[in-house]
């Protein structure tokens, strides 16, 4: 046996015991959860609470409705500090948004006072003042608080089971396994919901599956993930979600820092924030024209309806609200379809394919489809879902609402009572 071959063979038995040790030490470190999945969720949770800044760099995938692809795959880096009693958020933060590990959006940087938009690619920025832009930053944090690791920012540590899911029988706890995940040895443990729910509607939530991995070493959850099941109008629905930890610092005085004005770079140019104009709904005017093509591609325009009432609802399959309407609207169309009304539903979101043609059938709609490649949409000022618009037989438009409740179901029928 030559000298390099006993090296060789000494230096993998050496790093063959170093593994076994280190696989020893790891189950000695072990607390004595055994596979009990609440008792490691219960300890979790607490030290979650424990938690009050911190920075992690977080991977965010989503997928939605019958959309089998990633919708999302987004990456963030980002630093937070618990605020006591804010009205607007409940940390200042400051996050960085990445797509194929390249930075492709501005920053956010939310101070407690104020919110500031800047980017790395040029020199603008933008401040909103929160006792100026109140409103404003309020339909902006929706789309903030999605990508917050929740179980570190919110106060329930949501989404970290809640005391009282322990006792309910429709929360079933599960141990998975011992796994590795960057780098981490974690608890794998799920919680399945099946909530209550009334099997005659038309759309409802079967099951709701969360995965949590919790590190051993420390208990901090570094992935979890919400998988759903659920009816709509006759077919299965499903929705996923992941969010993975790849670094975390928590508790540390140098995360601080960059949730200062302060950390915006001095080639900044920061400017007062200016409201984009919204426009109206159209009232009170001439309906725009326009000729749009049916799922059997075939050409209708408005002028077709001419001495005819016309009722358009823009809307798209995956849009609650929209869904909501959809039996109303039904309704009327066969209430009032003899008496001269023409029922329209415009669709500048879904595709032509046999998704979109399986949800107009189960959904049971009559009324004719049309699809829109968001001209008409523009040209009716169309900004939210559904939007629905009353046009009179000549061809001017009487009733314009954005939304949908039980109270606008009163004013159209209403309005198409008294205009037929």
């Amino acid at each position: 046996m030559t000298v390099s071959h006993s090296v060789y063979l000494y230096k993998n038995k050496a790093e063959m015991i170093k593994r076994i040790l280190l696989f020893f030490l790891f189950l000695i470190s072990l607390k004595s959860y055994g596979q009990d999945p609440k008792e490691i969720l219960k300890e979790s949770y607490l030290k979650c609470l424990t938690i009050k800044n911190g920075f992690y760099d977080m991977e965010m995938k989503m997928t939605f409705g019958d959309n089998n692809d990633t919708t999302w795959d987004i990456g963030y880096k980002f630093y937070f500090n618990k605020l006591k009693n804010d009205s607007l958020y409940p940390i200042a933060f400051n996050s960085e948004r990445f797509h194929k590990g390249l930075f492709y959006i501005d920053n956010r940087l939310y101070t407690g006072n104020e919110l500031v938009t800047y980017s790395k690619n040029d020199s603008m920025a933008k401040i909103m003042s929160k006792t100026r832009w109140i409103k404003d930053l309020m339909d902006l944090r929706r789309n903030d608080i999605i990508t917050f690791y929740g179980p570190f920012i919110d106060a329930d540590c949501k989404p970290l089971p809640k005391a009282s899911d322990y006792s309910d029988p429709r929360h079933l706890f599960k141990f998975i396994a011992i796994e590795s995940l960057n780098n981490y040895y974690c608890y794998h443990v799920q919680m399945t919901v099946y909530p209550k729910y009334d099997s005659t509607q038309k759309s409802y939530t079967v099951a709701d599956k969360y995965d949590y991995w919790i590190n051993t070493k420390d208990m901090i959850p570094v992935k979890y993930s919400e998988s759903s099941k659920g009816i709509a109008y006759g077919d299965t629905s499903r929705g996923f979600s992941s969010y993975t930890l790849k670094k975390y610092d928590f508790n540390n005085a140098q995360n601080l820092k960059p949730l200062q004005l302060s950390a915006i770079p001095s080639y900044c140019n920061i400017q007062d924030y200016v409201a984009p104009k919204i426009l109206e709904l159209l009232k009170d005017t001439s309906a725009p024209g326009w000729t749009l093509k049916t799922l059997d591609s075939k050409n209708i325009s408005l002028s077709d309806f001419k001495g005819h009432l016309v009722l358009i609802d823009f809307f798209y399959k995956d849009c609650p609200p929209c869904r909501k309407a959809i039996p109303i609207l039904q309704s009327l169309h066969e209430k009032y379809k003899r008496k001269g009304l023409n029922v329209i539903g415009t669709d500048p979101v879904d595709e032509e394919n046999s998704t979109l043609k399986r949800f107009i059938s189960k959904a049971g709609i009559t009324y004719q489809v049309l699809l829109d490649k968001k001209d008409v949409n523009k040209d009716y000022h169309v900004s939210g879902y559904p939007t629905l618009y009353l046009i009179d037989k000549k061809g001017n438009i009487i009733y314009a609402e954005s939304g949908f409740d039980e109270s606008v179901t009163n004013k159209l029928e209403e309005q198409i009572k008294s205009n037929l």
